[in-house]
């Protein structure tokens, strides 16, 4: 879907769920989620792809440039790729691999291999696995071709995409554990904030929450696909969303999401959302605005 499309689709379509986010905006006192978004006005968006049991996110600056966060497994690179070819993806500005698990890094290197990309953050934890072999030679050939740079954030440190703002909130560095090693990131444009957290578990959320960063965000992307080991209370309590995304797979053998988490956004009258059932999952924002397409 272009970028005009969904000027269209936004102007033309009053999504009813955007109206009960909207009112339930007034518990937290946030005003920038909106109802409808009017045409005319540049926005960002972030795109939740449905990749199975996996994660795969695409964002897209209002000024046309693109990143990604984590390529799913390697069954996945056919949609993938077909779906950044149809967004007009010529060059990513950075793949950020959360961890180096298969349904996290399944087809960077064929993405890696197929469009332009400046920049790959990733831990520096490594498995042993083809997935992660391959991801690293074709980094490496990337390197020599496209003089591609390769980065291991630390807590705290901050880079953008456009007018994007992303700021590690953990580095995995302190885990042993390859979930708890995940980056985890608050992404913020003006009022609008996000948190990913790759499949960092409970162990992590505690360190986040012990640092007292403000991870309050309208949008979450819950942890490790809506496992239990993750999305604790006190997290979910903290962020404090508006909408969480659930990325997973459809009948998968883990029982993802689980029904404690769906339980725990629902008690707090959360709007949820799951690639499984709902399909590729796509929000526009701007500095002052969110809504779901």
């Amino acid at each position: 879907m272009t970028r005009t499309q969904k000027k269209k689709l936004i102007t033309y379509a009053v999504v009813v769920i955007i109206a009960i986010i909207f009112m339930l905006s007034e518990k937290t006192g946030r005003s920038n989620i909106k109802e409808e978004i009017s045409d005319g006005d540049d926005y960002s968006y972030v795109h939740f792809l449905d990749v199975g049991q996996g994660d795969c996110t695409l964002i897209e600056s209002a000024d046309g440039q693109y990143a990604l966060i984590d390529t799913s497994t390697q069954s996945a690179s056919g949609k993938i790729i077909s779906y950044l070819e149809k967004e007009g993806v010529e060059k990513l500005e950075f793949i950020l691999f959360t961890h180096p698990h298969e349904d996290h890094i399944g087809c960077g290197d064929e993405i890696i291999e197929n469009f332009n990309v400046g920049t790959v953050y990733m831990t520096e934890k490594v498995e042993d696995t083809t997935a992660y072999r391959n991801l690293l030679d074709a980094i490496t050939v990337s390197k020599q071709e496209n003089n591609t740079s390769v980065i291991c954030p630390e807590k705290d440190d901050v880079f953008k995409l456009s007018d994007i703002e992303f700021t590690v909130l953990s580095d995995g560095s302190l885990f042993d554990d390859l979930n708890d090693s995940s980056i985890c990131l608050k992404m913020e444009l003006g009022k609008s904030t996000f948190i990913f957290t790759g499949d960092a578990e409970t162990k992590v959320e505690r360190y986040i929450l012990e640092g007292g960063e403000n991870i309050s965000a309208e949008v979450y992307k819950c942890a490790h696909h809506g496992s239990s080991t993750s999305n604790s209370e006190d997290f979910i309590d903290a962020v404090n969303p508006d909408i969480a995304i659930i990325s997973c797979g459809n009948d998968n053998s883990y029982g993802h999401p689980h029904d404690e988490v769906i339980t725990s956004l629902s008690e707090r009258n959360i709007l949820y959302r799951r690639t499984d059932l709902d399909g590729d999952i796509v929000i526009a924002f701007d500095d002052d605005s969110i809504g779901i397409l």
